[in-house]
């Protein structure tokens, strides 16, 4: 049977960005936490170009669920992880990315990623 929108629990049990994000762009098998990063910058470009990021179970996705609006929740605290592995969690930079929150993180991945296309542009 489909999605009944007058049942409460079935309308409120959806996954939240974050969640959605790991699921569709970072539980891979071959993909540890140091490649996050890449995986993040990937999908900042993908939402700037009009690619589909995220999806849910519902039976009425039609995918594309995370968008610039809340690219930051979805990845910060993802972007931080990845960065962290990659230059060791004792490290300075893992020490300095703790002192901000994950979303002003997920701001900043993204509006990063918003100027590839112009440098590329340049060169």
């Amino acid at each position: 049977m489909g999605l009944d929108p007058f049942d409460p629990d079935e309308m409120t049990a959806q996954k939240s960005v974050q969640e959605q994000f790991k699921e569709d762009r970072l539980e891979r098998e071959s993909l540890d936490k140091s490649q996050w990063p890449a995986q993040i910058d990937r999908a900042a470009l993908d939402i700037q170009y009009g690619i589909a990021v995220g999806k849910s179970d519902q039976v009425t996705d039609i995918g594309g669920v995370i968008g610039r609006h809340d690219f930051d929740r979805a990845t910060g605290e993802f972007y931080v992880e990845g960065l962290s592995q990659l230059a060791g969690e004792n490290s300075s930079v893992a020490r300095a990315l703790r002192q901000y929150q994950d979303k002003r993180i997920g701001e900043l991945v993204f509006q990063l990623n918003s100027f590839e296309p112009v440098i590329e542009s340049i060169s």
